[in-house]
């Protein structure tokens, strides 16, 4: 018999508000998208907003193989961080303090949640087409592939890592 397992959370970013409240046009759809109950994959939890940002907190239900390669729970906890403008591609973090380091992360800093690298699009690209119900299908697959290891294909390269506008690196010529 399987012990019931203590999860520890980050507290999402940002405080509690109302959903009536939301100012992202993509956080009002998906926060209403979830709370109209018509699938079984996922459950609103919280919306929250920061000064910048809307903050939907939901709790996905992955589909989990009895064998897993990388420990995804059900449920995973997840956080979508929208700017308030729609001007951003939304910001997908576990909430989850011992979600395991996977591919497909985006660099973070230590002791904060780990950002989920849901498609390799680019914001102009996929804002374009972008529904609640399809983005919520993205982050429940991403968790499921992840969990049975098939996310990162073994002839995929790894993605070269880049960073945003207003990031230098400076690197020494020296040896």
């Amino acid at each position: 018999m399987e012990t019931a397992r203590v999860v520890d959370w980050f507290s999402p970013p940002g405080d509690s508000c109302f959903a009536a409240q939301l100012v992202s046009r993509r956080a009002r759809a998906t926060a209403a998208f979830v709370a109209q109950r018509r699938n079984h994959f996922v459950a609103l939890k919280e919306v929250r907003q920061d000064l910048n940002n809307d903050i939907v907190v939901l709790d996905f239900v992955p589909q989990l193989a009895q064998i897993r390669i990388n420990d995804i729970l059900s449920p995973e906890r997840i956080a979508v961080v929208f700017d308030k403008v729609d001007g951003k591609t939304p910001v997908v973090l576990a909430l989850r303090t011992s979600f395991p380091v996977v591919p497909h992360l985006n660099l973070v800093s230590e002791g904060t949640p780990r950002s989920l690298c849901i498609t390799v699009q680019s914001w102009q690209e996929s804002q374009l087409s972008w529904t609640a119900p399809t983005f919520l299908e993205t982050i429940r697959a991403w968790l499921s592939e992840t969990a049975s290891g098939t996310l990162h294909q073994h002839d995929q390269p790894l993605e070269p890592l880049f960073f945003g506008q207003g990031v230098t690196i400076i690197l020494s010529s020296r040896a």
